[in-house]
């Protein structure tokens, strides 16, 4: 390897900077004296240095253990709030318990209260209901006392009037008289009552002679055979004079309409004719001979109308106006408005029939809407006087109000339960037998037998004969011309018998038998008076 050539030595001293060049100058020297000490400040800085960290060592030392303090402080006061939340979770889930069970002791009191309070209820409408009836009977005893002795005689109480039956042919016993009672005190059910049978058996006079005997008025209309339309019952417009010519039935129901000069109703009356209308009095309307001409030409649109009374308020304008009767009595004039008349329960309807062969047969419709009562052939015939009257002067008598008529009706509601479970059995019986025949009835007969029973007379055996009434009013009219080889016939009317057998009704049950024909059933009404 070669050897370089060693550097020029550099003089001791200044070494001064040729042109372009920088330079150094060598400084003093340090004595040797100096180094002593200047060893002593080096190891004094050293030492301090030293001290600072030992003491910033000794302020770390005490940090953590004040840390360690303050860990040990937190775990305990983690330990204390844990107890106390297993402590709150304790009493929490106790407080849940106790809520739960007082909840279910509430929910079972809650219970015993709704069965306390029904029984309340019902015990306060069963002691209103009576303590309603009990003051109907205290304040219309007389008047009651009065009503069931006058049905009892036919017209009145009074053996002077008893007489006056006898002196004109004419003699109704109690049963009669207490089935028409009924029958007509069950309109909102059945608005019409039907008296069919054998002509001058005085289907026309008990009407008449009833309305004298309680106070009613009463307006007899005798149907024509050539009536075909509600027209003939309530009138028509006249073309020829511009003007309606209202019948003498729509002059007596504008009388006694309760709602009278109300906006809308096309009445063109002074306010001194509705001060003067009787719409508190009762009014019974007689439809003579009806059957004369079809009952459903004129008057089913009616009877329909006097059906949708039922459960509706009349001072309610949109309620009434579907039970209303409109009249056109402004003809085909431009504006002209409609008469609307409400016929409410303060009118009641009797119609009479006889069967021969001028008149017509009532239809299913008339007869589930109507209790027919059918007088047989008399079992005696009293002999009529030349001087016999028209009886007494009706406008003697005390008009009947509206009010206490209302009164004497009862609802179904008012039955027993047990008197309305047996009433249910026997109707149930009814009209499995006449689903045989198929001539088979529904709820609005039904409903109509149980308001039967509810009406009857307060006498001993009210329920059986009220049954017993109903069978003859409403289902043997049904089984009038069935042909008797129909298999289901015989069965029903033994069921029908047994019915009666029960009731303990001879008379009603041998009648039946006697109508038996060979090919058909044919009902002709009984006569009960006692000969």
């Amino acid at each position: 390897m070669p050897a370089y050539p060693e550097l020029p030595a550099i003089p001791e001293g200044n070494f001064q900077q040729r042109a372009g060049e920088s330079q150094f100058t060598a400084g003093p020297e340090i004595p040797s004296s100096a180094l002593p000490w200047l060893v002593g400040v080096i190891a004094c800085g050293a030492l301090t240095v030293q001290l600072a960290g030992l003491v910033k060592l000794l302020g770390f030392n005490e940090t953590k253990v004040q840390f360690e303090a303050n860990v040990s402080a937190w775990d305990a006061s983690n330990a204390n709030r844990q107890e106390t939340v297993n402590e709150w979770k304790k009493l929490e889930d106790e407080s849940r318990q106790r809520t739960e069970a007082a909840r279910e002791r509430a929910a079972a009191l809650q219970g015993t209260a709704v069965a306390l309070q029904k029984q309340h209820d019902d015990l306060t409408k069963s002691v209103a209901l009576q303590t309603k009836s009990l003051e109907i009977l205290k304040s219309n005893e007389a008047t009651l006392d009065m009503q069931l002795d006058d049905a009892k005689s036919g017209i009145a109480d009074r053996e002077s009037e008893k007489h006056e039956l006898k002196m004109q042919g004419l003699k109704f016993d109690q049963r009669t008289v207490f089935a028409f009672h009924t029958a007509l005190k069950t309109t909102s059910s059945s608005p019409l009552v039907t008296l069919a049978g054998v002509s001058g058996t005085g289907k026309s006079e008990l009407p008449r002679r009833y309305a004298d005997a309680v106070g009613m008025n009463f307006l007899n209309v005798a149907v024509q055979p050539r009536w075909d339309s509600p027209q003939d019952l309530f009138g028509f417009y006249d073309y020829l004079e511009r003007r309606f010519r209202p019948t003498e039935l729509t002059r007596a129901l504008l009388q006694v309409d309760p709602i009278g000069l109300e906006q809308g109703r096309g009445w063109h009356a002074s306010k001194e004719f509705d001060v003067s209308r009787c719409h508190d009095q009762m009014l019974l309307v007689l439809l003579d001979e009806m059957n004369l001409a079809r009952v459903e030409y004129y008057f089913s649109e009616f009877l329909s109308k006097l059906e949708t009374r039922r459960g509706i308020d009349p001072r309610k304008q949109l309620e009434r106006q579907r039970a209303e009767i409109v009249l056109e009595v402004s003809g085909r004039q431009v504006g002209g408005m409609p008469l609307r008349l409400f016929v409410d329960t303060n009118v009641l309807f009797v119609g009479t029939m006889n069967e021969d062969e001028s008149t017509q047969a009532l239809s299913d419709k008339v007869i589930d809407r109507s209790n027919v009562l059918r007088f047989g052939s008399p079992n005696s015939i009293y002999p009529v006087s030349s001087t016999n009257g028209n009886g007494r002067d009706r406008n003697l008598r005390q008009k009947l109000n509206r009010k206490n008529w209302d009164t004497w009706c009862r609802p179904p509601e008012s039955l027993s339960t047990s008197e309305t479970d047996q009433l249910l059995k026997w109707i149930s019986q009814l009209r499995t037998s006449l689903d045989r025949v198929g001539r088979p009835f529904a709820y609005r007969v039904a409903h109509a037998m149980l308001e039967y029973a509810a009406n009857y007379p307060e006498v001993e055996n009210r329920i059986a004969w009220a049954v017993s009434d109903q069978i003859e009013q409403r289902i043997l009219p049904k089984l009038i011309g069935l042909d008797m080889q129909h298999p289901g016939v015989d069965e029903a009317l033994r069921a029908i018998t047994k019915i009666l057998e029960e009731v303990n009704d001879e008379g009603l049950s041998t009648k039946i038998n006697a109508n038996r024909r060979d090919d058909y059933f044919q009902w002709t009404g009984l006569d009960r008076t006692v000969v």
